[in-house]
């Protein structure tokens, strides 16, 4: 069990990136008090736990109701953090300044789909089924935990990286996801 967890939470970790997010989440809030990053922080995490526990309560159900086995999936989820992964390896960005200036940014686009999007979405479903309820609720709390603590004191992980330490990361972070889409497809298609 604990083998298990560990598991979880350091794939789910990879997969929400919050380090190669942490230029992005700084670009909304330049020149913020310690106060205010501290406010969008857990603003964003708990949106974005909000989201997360639908999907790890109910994703079985949503996929029952639509008829989607958890091998197919385990595919299309698989494709998507390919998709995913290639962006992050690439670099390239999955927001625009335009998008800044138009919503609320610790729910939208921050929370959902940056952190909560339909890589994690996928990876719950699939751990859910994998590992049962508690491991992956377990390893969600712990990962959202850790969100807050990286995005209270982004400023000083930004210094501590600097914009290319925050590239290197990112990029590794984006190897990784795209191993886990290939295991995640893998099992799918063979299942």
């Amino acid at each position: 069990m604990v083998q298990d967890l560990i598991k979880a939470t350091i794939t789910l970790f990879v997969i929400l990136d919050v380090i190669g997010l942490i230029p992005i989440y700084l670009s909304f809030l330049k020149d913020s008090s310690k106060k205010i990053i501290n406010f969008y922080a857990r603003k964003t995490v708990l949106f974005s736990s909000i989201i997360l526990f639908i999907f790890l309560f109910l994703g079985s159900q949503i996929l029952g109701f639509f008829s989607i086995s958890v091998e197919d999936f385990k595919i299309a989820g698989g494709l998507i953090l390919l998709i995913i992964g290639i962006k992050f390896v690439l670099g390239l960005r999955v927001i625009s300044t335009k998008e800044r200036k138009n919503h609320s940014f610790a729910a939208v686009p921050f929370a959902t789909p940056l952190l909560v999007g339909p890589g994690t979405i996928t990876t719950i479903i699939i751990f859910v089924s994998a590992y049962g309820y508690l491991i992956t609720f377990l390893a969600a709390v712990i990962n959202m935990f850790i969100i807050y603590l990286f995005l209270k004191n982004s400023k000083g992980v930004y210094q501590l990286l600097g914009h290319q330490g925050s590239e290197v990361v990112t990029r590794i972070m984006g190897l990784l996801i795209t191993a886990i889409a290939i295991g995640f497809i893998r099992s799918g298609w063979f299942s």
